[in-house]
């Protein structure tokens, strides 16, 4: 599975393929077992974190889980700055 293929799916009106997609992509983030710069980072495959791909992945991802379609995303009400993966 291709984290870009949810999005499609998504958009595409197929529901259980973006289902089955986003699931994946759940899959694969770096949690807070991870080296913690790589922490909230999204793998692009099962191979796990990839410095060459993490920085195309992750912003991708985010759309595959849910996000709006390509057709509809904004920078509107957008903030500077990234969120902090809680750990304990």
């Amino acid at each position: 599975m291709e984290i870009p293929a949810a999005q499609a799916l998504k958009a595409g009106g197929r529901p259980l393929a973006f289902l089955k997609a986003k699931v994946f992509i759940l899959s694969v983030p770096v949690d807070c077992s991870g080296v913690h710069a790589n922490r909230g980072a999204i793998a692009y495959d099962d191979n796990g974190y990839d410095p060459d791909t993490v920085a195309r992945a992750t912003p991708q991802a985010i759309l595959g889980l849910g996000g709006p379609s390509l057709a509809a995303l904004s920078a509107s009400g957008s903030k500077p700055g990234v969120p902090v993966l809680l750990c304990r």
